[in-house]
């Protein structure tokens, strides 16, 4: 945050919200709206992934892969038996919060329907 004030952003807020202006932020990846505090304001300026992060209860490193994924289209990471990428989505993607993705990636059930029998043979 170079060249800003934290205490400037956060003064700045909590004149808006004695006004009854309040402040909104949209969590990008799944596009749910919510009202951070001042002080969670400047840490998504510092760093938005580690603030998130530490929201899910997950490591930087993890919400990043987990968005990384999100971005491929939850695409299968099997090979298939032409030596590319299975193209399929993994079962159930649309519940794919980050804690279940990774869950499900240390679990190793992170795969399309079709591979998800053959990942476990």
């Amino acid at each position: 945050m170079q060249d800003i004030n934290p205490q400037h952003i956060t003064n700045v807020i909590r004149l808006l919200n004695e006004h009854g202006i309040q402040t909104a932020a949209i969590f990008e990846p799944i596009g749910c709206t919510f009202h951070p505090s001042p002080e969670d304001i400047i840490k998504m300026i510092q760093d938005s992934d580690a603030f998130f992060a530490r929201e899910c209860g997950l490591s930087k490193k993890d919400y990043q892969d987990w968005k990384a994924f999100l971005k491929t289209g939850c695409r299968c990471p099997a090979t298939t038996r032409a030596g590319t990428q299975c193209a399929k989505r993994v079962k159930n993607f649309t519940e794919l919060s980050p804690q279940r993705y990774v869950e499900r990636r240390n679990q190793g059930t992170l795969f399309c329907a079709v591979h998800q029998h053959t990942a476990h043979s």
